[in-house]
């Protein structure tokens, strides 16, 4: 038998509570939206309901298509969507999403993700990395919110 992870859990269900909230923000039901977002109800239902992880092409999707903040979509922080003023490096994921390319394998890595033992080696080296980059992203946030002051005070000047 095998334990679930409490810490990915709760990520699971927080993300699919936001997929949730957004779909139906967007105005969409679920049928609708797996069918915008190219994948099956079934793939969709799973996100919204805490048990898979949506894949990065559909957070792609979500930001380039809605201008979803996916720092929000994966961790809660900001708001929903980007606003007008922030331009698209806005996003602590927006370098990730840069020019990506789907690599003719995706489909397969993604398969393989569905493997709970290979799915919680992921987990575990995204949980490692956050803590060994903490530095790095406390830096990105302080300039990213530096940058948005000087935005605003350039809106209110010019």
């Amino acid at each position: 038998m095998s334990k679930e992870n409490p810490e990915k859990t709760r990520l699971l269900e927080n993300i699919g509570t936001r997929m949730r909230q957004l779909r139906k923000t967007l105005g969409f039901t679920q049928d609708t939206f797996a069918s915008i977002l190219k994948i099956s109800k079934p793939a969709y239902v799973r996100y919204e309901y805490g048990k898979r992880f949506p894949p990065v092409h559909v957070i792609q999707f979500l930001y380039k298509k809605y201008k979803v903040d996916n720092n929000w979509v994966v961790t809660g922080e900001g708001e929903m969507f980007l606003k007008e003023e922030e331009d698209e490096d806005a996003s602590p994921f927006a370098e990730i999403f840069k020019g990506i390319e789907i690599p003719p394998e995706y489909d397969e890595l993604v398969e393989l993700m569905q493997i709970p033992a290979i799915e919680q080696v992921i987990l575990a080296k995204l949980i490692e990395t956050k803590f060994l980059f903490k530095d790095e992203i406390e830096a990105f946030k302080a300039k990213r919110e530096t940058g948005k002051q000087k935005k605003r005070t350039k809106k209110k000047t010019g």
